[in-house]
């Protein structure tokens, strides 16, 4: 019993580290997309003024 409980919490503790890395790992792409996509609007807007 007492192996078969520590085994359930080890995979237990795995699977809640796997799932905040995969929660961090998506946040960390979703800021970078908007990063990007506000750097390429502000370089958009730098290269119109400076044709317009």
């Amino acid at each position: 019993m007492i192996t078969g409980n520590s085994i359930r919490y080890t995979l237990e503790m795995m699977l809640a580290a796997i799932l905040s890395l995969t929660a961090m790992m998506s946040i960390a792409v979703a800021v970078t997309v908007v990063i990007l996509l506000s750097g390429a609007a502000l370089i958009t807007m730098a290269i119109m003024s400076v044709a317009g």
